[in-house]
């Protein structure tokens, strides 16, 4: 299926029949009328759903001319296209760690009364550059344009990037997920990009056309459709050298040919060596003999820079053939360079789901990170190794969020600074570890109710003590946890094992005892953060006096989190 997938124009243009929309399939008809959101194409039985979902910006339109006889799809009606902004992202759902196909479908039809001649814009697949859409006025069957690559997160931005050459559109984007097995050089990290793709067939007097009814099977790891396996080309002459040469204009770096091919016959031997713009395919120095009625794709084991824009795929015949080469189609692929880091998984998803409960709009689309130029208003980023970032500062103020305060945020593990003011949230704030005094600063600045604040700085607290996150799958929240070992009046089960033991136990029970007065049920029972104060820095007089006595001895101390906490306090607001 994956293959008849990658073949598109060529599938349909033989489809007579409808095949019916396999599982995981997204098909977007962009612009399309949310009334009319899930209607089934009659020739192929899948399912086309509007694009609101997926997109915040854009406009919907309809095309003023009809394309190529024959070519006519309900899907090209309409289109969605991008006069504001330079950046603008559909957010295409996905599974982290899955196989994918994303194509996009242009056709200009003159939807803007312009009747320009080419509209130019370039495609991205994340941060980083997928393709460069040309489409014409004069084009009357639209371009095609695909991506294969392993999804990195629970969503896969596809963004179209107006570059002063027109506005950007886009009639169709279809998502697929494919098998693990299929198209092995695609895999985390390493995506590619449909660059041209041909069903052979017989273009001069020196080839001959080859053809069968009988049934093939495809290489498992591509799939071919019947139909590409069925024709193929030879030579027509004695000549045992088939040269397959042209240019192309369009710029890559790197590229990768996939051949297929499938014989006919088996009672004469066909045999030749393979050749890439001179570079020799099969390294190992076997020849190759296409399968008998069975598909087979012989690949370049590593990327080509082409040189002058011209390419030239030579099948050499052994001296022991006796009949010709033949090829059946050919793929070629672009690399898509990873020139942009990626937003870390975790970090995109969790800013995702708070961008959704909150319907944040702004310019939340595509990475949020990266490139730095179209990074998202109000998240800051830093660049950490294996070409990732994380997001580190959060500001969403006056952004009109309304509704409790999301546990989302406490996903944002590297988040240091969080700015909510402005807004009408209400509830109890998570967080890990390290933003105890991040919440703390909340309180200074009053962006929460104080009664909701104490409870948040006590469960930072208890996750100070004990090294352990909030919520353990299986094992309770933290506070349901310390109040189970308290009743064995051991601090040391309740401490964090990391610490060894090194700190003052009458310290230890004071951050405990006033963390759990921070969480009682009953608001009006929390102490106020000025009594939260006062307690804790007696909990850290006691912490520097046992310091204090190991130095004397010569012995060097761990120190604690709970000290570097508290030496974090400044005056509290009353």
């Amino acid at each position: 299926m994956a293959f008849l997938l990658l073949f598109a124009a060529f599938v349909l243009a033989q489809a007579d029949h409808v095949v019916g929309q396999p599982p995981g399939f997204l098909s977007i008809d962009c612009g399309l009328d949310p009334d009319y959101s899930g209607y089934t194409d009659k020739f192929t039985g899948v399912v086309y759903v509007s694009d609101g979902p997926y997109v915040d910006a854009g406009e919907n339109r309809v095309v003023a001319v009809e394309p190529k006889a024959g070519a006519w799809r309900t899907r090209h009606r309409t289109l969605r296209s991008f006069p504001s902004g330079v950046r603008n992202c559909y957010a295409l759902p996905t599974v982290a760690g899955t196989k994918y196909l994303l194509r996009g479908e242009f056709f200009y039809g003159n939807y803007d009364g312009r009747n320009s001649s080419t509209v130019e814009f370039n495609l991205h697949l994340g941060p980083n550059s997928w393709d460069t859409v040309t489409a014409n006025a004069d084009d009357d069957i639209g371009v095609t344009y695909e991506a294969l690559f392993v999804a990195w997160a629970s969503w896969a931005p596809a963004c179209l990037v107006n570059t002063g050459r027109g506005t950007p559109f886009v009639s169709v984007l279809e998502l697929r997920p494919l098998a693990a097995s299929l198209y092995p050089p695609v895999a985390p990290g390493r995506s590619m990009s449909m660059y041209n793709r041909r069903n052979v067939g017989a273009n001069g007097p020196q080839w001959a056309n080859l053809s069968t009814t009988r049934t093939i099977q495809p290489d498992p790891s591509f799939v071919e459709p019947l139909p590409v396996l069925q024709t193929a080309v030879t030579l027509a002459n004695n000549s045992t050298t088939f040269n397959y040469t042209w240019p192309e204009y369009r710029a890559a770096d790197s590229l990768m040919l996939f051949l297929h091919f499938a014989d006919f016959q088996s009672t004469q031997l066909r045999e030749f060596d393979i050749y890439f713009n001179g570079n020799r395919l099969r390294q190992s120095g076997k020849l190759f003999s296409p399968p008998y009625l069975s598909g087979s794709c012989v690949y370049s084991p590593v990327w080509y820079k082409p040189v002058d824009n011209k390419y030239n795929i030579t099948l050499v015949g052994a001296e022991t053939s006796v009949l010709p080469p033949m090829l059946n189609a050919f793929e070629i692929y672009k690399q898509i360079s990873n020139d942009n880091p990626t937003t870390l998984p975790e970090d995109f998803d969790a800013i995702m789901a708070i961008k959704l409960e909150y319907g944040v709009k702004k310019n939340w689309m595509g990475d949020p990170c990266s490139p730095t130029k179209y990074a998202w208003e109000g998240v800051t980023c830093i660049n950490t190794s294996d070409n990732t970032t994380r997001i580190t500062s959060l500001d969403l103020s006056n952004s009109h969020l309304r509704g409790v305060i999301s546990d989302k945020f406490a996903l944002l593990t590297a988040l240091q600074n969080l700015n909510v003011s402005g807004n009408h949230l209400s509830g109890d704030f998570l967080c890990k570890n390290h933003a105890g005094s991040l919440v703390f600063r909340y309180y200074q600045t009053g962006r929460l109710t104080e009664s909701s604040d104490v409870y948040s700085f006590g469960v930072v607290l208890l996750e100070v003590a004990t090294g352990e996150p909030p919520i353990v799958p299986g094992h309770g929240h933290i506070v349901q946890r310390v109040k189970q070992l308290i009743a064995t009046g051991d601090v040391s089960l309740i401490a964090d094992g990391r610490l060894g033991g090194a700190y003052d136990v009458s310290s230890m029970w004071k951050v405990v005892d006033i963390a759990m007065m921070c969480v009682v049920d009953a608001a009006a029972q929390r102490p106020t953060m000025a009594t939260v104060v006062a307690q804790l820095k007696e909990s850290l007089a006691l912490e520097e006096a046992r310091e204090r006595e190991y130095s004397s001895n010569n012995r060097a101390s761990p120190g604690s989190d709970i000290a570097s906490l508290v030496s974090t306090f400044g005056p509290v607001a009353r």
